[in-house]
């Protein structure tokens, strides 16, 4: 609903698209549509505070989602973009490609404009991995995790305090791992920007 709402027109468009039958008729300011909302439903307005961002991102990273390198999607803990192994990492490597630079550039472009946390996750296949560098797909995924920390922060200049970083191996996929296609679908990491009850799930957050 909320990509319908962005492709309908303008982002003060999406947001009352967005905010729908919970805000009040008699309310035609956004601001104040999104405020009568926060009040009424929390969880809608934690949805809609990262509704530019999907829009800017969506919009800076058209070819990549269009070529399958990335996804861009919203849930109710935040704004996820989802970066493919194939077009980020070597087979069972941590080692980020050089070409991929100027695509993770437009996230941290985001990522500079908003004040949000951010969590990087790694996942992977189910496929059982052992190669020396790497004892299962419990060290690759926080490996992979922690080398887009690292970029994020060194090369684009993203606060470390803002990030943190979770490898769940194979235990979150988004495919079946039963198929190739599958497999090279599950095998990614997540960047996560927190919203209110994302941050809410996070340790040592109240």
């Amino acid at each position: 609903s909320v990509k319908e709402a962005i492709e309908q027109g303008s982002m003060p468009k999406a947001l009352m698209e967005l905010l729908g039958r919970k805000r009040p008729p008699e309310i035609n300011d956004v601001q104040a549509a999104a405020t009568e909302v926060q009040k009424q439903d929390p969880a809608l307005a934690a949805l809609a505070e990262l509704v530019p961002s999907l829009e800017q991102l969506t919009d800076s990273l058209k070819s990549e989602i269009q070529s399958g390198k990335v996804s861009v999607n919203m849930e109710p803990r935040g704004l996820v973009v989802s970066l493919k192994e194939a077009a980020f990492f070597p087979p069972a490597g941590d080692s980020i490609e050089q070409e991929a630079y100027p695509i993770i550039g437009k996230i941290a472009e985001s990522a500079l404009k908003l004040p949000n946390k951010i969590l990087l996750e790694g996942h992977t296949d189910s496929t059982p991995i052992n190669n020396g560098r790497f004892r299962s797909n419990w060290d690759l995924s926080a490996a992979r995790a922690i080398a887009m920390l690292n970029v994020l922060a060194e090369r684009f200049e993203v606060a470390r305090e803002r990030m943190s970083v979770s490898g769940y191996a194979d235990n979150v996929p988004v495919s079946d791992n039963e198929t190739v296609e599958g497999r090279k679908k599950n095998r990614r990491v997540d960047v996560v920007f927190l919203n209110q009850f994302g941050v809410k799930s996070q340790p040592g957050r109240k």
